[in-house]
């Protein structure tokens, strides 16, 4: 269905919804979280293209979040390579935040990471569009094996007291996994973003865990990122989830389960890996500031940003 056309220049644009129609056709621009989105059902998403000459240059994807629906995430919002720098993204964001608000949604919000490729556009985009920057979400880092690897503090020998035993990810009991479960909500154990088993069936080979007199008490998982993920070369890998129990957090074990994690790296075809820590993460944050910075090949800062909208009628 049309919406609306808007000409820059010479730029005629021409505006219209995503539906069951033109889904296909808009697909290879779903980028981001809305990556594969159009394949499927589309399930509530609220989605705007843009054509030049009855061919798809751009997209926006946006979902109402299912427990707030009146908050929209932003989940795409890409303009064909060879046809940026045009202003289109400009006039479909307009149209996307329009949308939006028809949906019955008063707030739409997005994440900006800095430092990266596309962090300076976009930063520049949101600022002229009235977003407004909420709170410092996340760091993401990237570090190279033969970099981190003769690292004296990884290469050193691990001298783990009596009772402590580093063993494979793999090798947790069917009960122990059990009593990590039935704990999740005791306030001294872990939070539920730090759950090993999510995402158990892509841990790579390298992942292990840390028994102390008979209990699992911390872990150090990875897994694999799928080659269509942006980003990421071969043999790279994301570190998802590095813990130690709290009593054991201020001693160094923490540094020494990631040591014995990347030391088994190279044997699991891992060259690189990429790794993110939540400023709220105070142990995780001193971990990396002390051992994991300082020879990171990148670094990047992700902000969410928000903008209220006016919820009204469809454009016509």
């Amino acid at each position: 269905m049309a919406l609306s056309a808007a000409r820059s220049a010479d730029l005629a644009l021409a505006f219209e919804r995503i539906d069951a129609n033109n889904a296909r056709a808009f697909a290879p621009l779903a980028v981001a979280f809305g990556q594969g989105r159009l394949g499927h059902a589309l399930d509530g998403l609220i989605g705007i293209g843009a054509r030049v000459d009855s061919a798809p240059v751009a997209l926006f994807l946006a979902q109402p979040a299912s427990h707030a629906p009146t908050i929209a995430s932003l989940l795409t919002l890409n303009v064909a390579p060879a046809w940026r720098r045009r202003g289109i993204a400009t006039k479909l964001l307009a149209a996307g935040e329009a949308a939006v608000g028809a949906a019955g949604c008063t707030t739409v919000t997005s994440m900006i990471a800095y430092g990266s490729p596309e962090g300076p556009a976009a930063q520049a985009l949101a600022a002229r569009a009235g977003w407004e920057q909420v709170q410092h979400l996340r760091t993401y880092f990237k570090v190279a094996y033969d970099a981190i690897g003769v690292a004296p503090w990884v290469t050193r020998r691990q001298r783990w007291p009596a009772g402590f035993d580093v063993v494979s990810f793999s090798a947790i009991t069917g009960e122990e996994r059990r009593q990590l479960t039935a704990r999740q909500n005791d306030p001294d154990w872990f939070d539920a973003y730090l759950d090993p088993f999510e995402g158990e069936a892509d841990h790579t080979a390298n992942s292990i865990a840390l028994r102390v007199n008979g209990e699992i008490a911390g872990w150090a998982v990875s897994r694999h990122l799928h080659r269509d993920q942006r980003h990421s070369a071969p043999g790279t890998m994301s570190w998802t989830r590095v813990y130690v129990r709290r009593p054991l957090q201020k001693r160094g074990y923490g540094a020494m389960l990631l040591a014995e994690h990347i030391k088994r790296g190279p044997a699991a075809g891992i060259a690189h890996a990429i790794f993110s820590v939540q400023p709220t993460n105070a142990a995780m944050t001193r971990l990396v500031d002390r051992h994991l910075r300082p020879v990171a090949s990148g670094c990047r800062d992700v902000w969410e940003v928000r903008k209220r909208v006016a919820a009204g009628a469809a454009q016509t």
